[in-house]
């Protein structure tokens, strides 16, 4: 991981649907992209997944057809490290990513690490493949919580606000840039097969906890990734640090 991003108090309260849009500036300054929250928060959906595991691509295409087709969903593919040892070694598996999915048991409920591993909204779902996507409640309930969201050049500044009526909780937020990927893997339980996966998290970062009684502003900045070539969506997730559960999301494909 890298330095943390810097946290700023700000005096504006920021509202209204999604947005994403780019707008160029003035001559003397670069085009902007921009994107606001939307007034109902959208799925969060973490895969824990590795190249190595033959039961791994239907979940995989699963998260693929959702972001595709549902709006109001972010899927974010965590390639674990643990399968690396076991006949092939996947490129996009990290540390960082499998002490993540170790970390997130605690909140999420999950008795063990496992691939596939999906959790949908902070929570652990084995049986993913049968249980609806939300419920009712949380179609209906309204964000607590609002981002606005610009980059300019590399980096990315998001204005963070609480605009719920219920007291504020302390929030907790996750930084992610993911891609797609197309891999042909000669090794481990997968030989042979061309692999297409979708939300691949080729970095993240955590931003530790803050009280949401003042609006905050964060920034981010990638690092280079080794294929510059397919296109990057960078999101940001803010979270209830005590339960873990998202609260808001924005995506920027810019």
């Amino acid at each position: 991981m890298t330095s943390a991003p810097r946290i700023r108090p700000i005096h504006t309260r920021l509202m209204g649907h999604f947005v994403g849009l780019c707008l160029a500036g003035s001559a003397a300054a670069a085009p902007v992209c921009e994107a606001q929250s939307g007034v109902r928060a959208p799925t969060v959906i973490e895969l824990y997944t590795s190249q190595g595991c033959s039961s791994c691509p239907p979940a995989e295409q699963w998260i693929s057809k959702l972001s595709k087709t549902d709006p109001q969903v972010v899927a974010l593919a965590f390639h674990v490290s643990y399968w690396d040892s076991l006949g092939w070694p996947d490129p996009f598996a990290t540390p960082e990513n499998t002490q993540r999915q170790h970390s997130q048991r605690r909140l999420n409920g999950a008795e063990n690490s496992y691939t596939p591993q999906i959790v949908i909204d902070g929570k652990d779902r084995p049986n993913w493949r049968y249980q609806p996507l939300r419920d009712t409640a949380s179609e209906q309930a309204k964000a607590p919580v609002s981002i606005q969201i610009s980059k300019v050049g590399t980096d990315y500044q998001a204005h963070v606000a609480w605009i719920d009526s219920t007291p504020p909780v302390r929030l907790e937020a996750l930084w992610a840039v993911t891609q797609s990927h197309r891999t042909a893997v000669a090794a481990g339980e997968n030989r042979g097969r061309t692999l297409t996966q979708d939300g691949v998290v080729r970095e993240w970062r955590s931003v530790p906890a803050w009280s949401a009684q003042q609006p905050v502003k964060l920034s981010y900045m990638p690092q280079s990734l080794p294929v510059a070539s397919n296109k990057q969506t960078l999101h940001l997730v803010i979270l209830d640090s005590r339960t873990g559960r998202p609260l808001q999301a924005v995506s920027l494909g810019c």
